[in-house]
């Protein structure tokens, strides 16, 4: 089992992104590549805990705490760093 399945891997933002937050929405800017991502409320709480420390896991069980009843959790997690991965937002250690 991969270390991304475990949870394991540790998102970290990249440098030298600006964050808006204009009227409680979220909006990351990366002037290096000229691209814009907005975040919803979990994407954004989900930037948020990318601190290079907490791995997946961690990141889900803090999110468990503000959505108990969320069954799919994980997989919108997953999808929400990999959606910041592509965009290169993140990085993983």
């Amino acid at each position: 089992m991969s270390a991304w399945r475990e949870g394991l891997v540790v998102p970290l933002r990249r440098d030298g992104v600006a964050v808006e937050t204009i009227e409680g929405e979220v909006l990351l800017y990366d002037a290096r590549q000229a691209r814009a991502v907005y975040l919803n409320p979990t994407g954004a709480v989900i930037w948020g805990l990318c601190d290079g420390i907490r791995s997946v896991a961690d990141i889900c069980n803090a999110l468990r705490e503000v959505y108990p009843d969320a069954a799919s959790l994980p997989a919108h997690v997953a999808e929400a760093l990999s959606s910041l991965k592509e965009s290169g937002f993140v990085h993983f250690d």
